[in-house]
C-alpha cells in the first residue's frame, strides 16, 4: 500500500491547491477501506484505532510532507531555474500559491519558514517528517481520548505495533479486534435487535451481560484459560480464537 498505492494516489499532490475537505475525506476513506479489508473488520470499526496501530498518517499530513519538501527543493535550485524564479516572485509579491500555502503550513507545524531561506534537503526532509508525525499523533490522541474504545490505545505511542510485525495475519486480526473492542460479543454490537431482545445476556454461562471483559473471565470458558497468562499477547489471542471457534460451532456469535 505504502509503496504502490500511496505514490499513485498522491501523484503530483505537491501542486494541488485549495484541496477541499470533501477531497481529503475521500482520500482518507480509501486508506481506511484498505485497513478494513486487511483486518476484516466491519464498517463501524474505529478508524483512528486502525490508523494508530498501523502508524498511518492522515492523508492531509502526507500531502503536507510532499508540499514542504517540494517547496524547499525548488528554492535550493540554481538562480536561473524557472520554478525558483516563480516561487521567489510569489514570495515577494505575496501572491496566492504554493509559497503562501507553505508559509501557512510552517506556522501550523511550528517549523522554520522555509520560504525565508532554503535548508539542506535531507535535514529539512527529516525535520518535516518528524514534526508532521508529532502533529498527527497530537491530533489523533486528542480525539481518541474522548472515545471509549480508543481511550486506552491513546496512552501508547503512535506507530506500527510489534504484534503486527510479529504475528500471522489471522492473529493480527484477532489482536486488533481485542484492542479495539470489536471482538464478536453482544455488548460490542449492542444495537443489534436480537441482542437487545436477549438483554445482552451471555449465551455461554447465562449469568451476566456479554461484554468483552466478561468473555475474558466467563466461567463457561474456565478450562480454556488454564495455563494461560491473559496479559500475554500470544495467550490472549489463542484464548479468544478458541472461544470464538466454540461459539461459532454453537452458532452463538453474531
Amino acid at each position: 500500500f505504502e509503496l504502490a498505492i500511496i505514490p499513485a494516489l498522491l501523484n503530483n499532490s505537491e501542486s494541488w491547491t485549495d484541496v477541499s475537505s470533501d477531497a481529503l475525506e475521500a482520500l482518507e476513506d480509501l486508506q481506511v477501506m484498505f485497513l478494513r479489508i486487511i483486518l476484516r473488520v466491519p464498517m463501524g470499526t474505529p478508524k483512528m484505532a486502525m490508523k494508530w496501530d498501523f502508524g498511518m498518517l492522515a492523508m492531509k499530513f502526507r500531502i503536507m510532507i510532499r508540499k514542504l519538501t517540494f517547496a524547499n527543493g525548488i528554492l535550493i535550485h540554481k538562480e536561473e531555474s524557472l520554478a525558483k524564479r516563480v516561487m521567489i516572485e510569489q514570495i515577494e509579491k505575496g501572491w496566492p500559491g504554493l509559497a503562501q500555502e507553505v508559509t501557512q503550513l510552517c506556522n501550523y507545524l511550528h517549523l522554520p519558514n522555509v520560504t525565508s531561506g532554503c535548508i539542506p534537503k535531507l535535514k529539512w526532509k527529516r525535520q518535516v517528517k518528524d514534526r508532521v508525525r508529532e502533529k498527527c499523533q497530537e491530533e489523533m490522541k486528542a480525539t481518541m481520548k474522548e472515545r471509549t474504545k480508543e481511550k486506552k490505545m491513546a496512552e501508547e505511542e503512535f506507530g506500527l505495533k510489534d504484534y503486527i510485525k510479529e504475528k500471522s495475519i489471522e492473529d493480527v486480526r484477532t489482536m486488533f479486534k481485542i484492542r479495539s473492542g470489536m471482538i464478536d460479543c453482544k455488548m460490542n454490537y449492542m444495537n443489534k435487535a436480537e441482542y437487545k431482545y436477549s438483554i445482552w445476556r451471555c449465551d455461554s454461562c447465562e449469568t451476566a451481560i456479554e461484554s468483552q471483559s466478561h468473555v475474558l473471565h466467563c466461567p463457561a470458558y474456565k478450562k480454556l484459560r488454564e495455563g494461560k497468562d491473559l496479559c500475554n499477547g500470544r495467550d490472549i489471542v489463542e484464548y479468544f480464537k478458541s472461544v470464538l471457534n466454540i461459539r461459532s460451532k454453537l452458532n452463538i456469535t453474531k
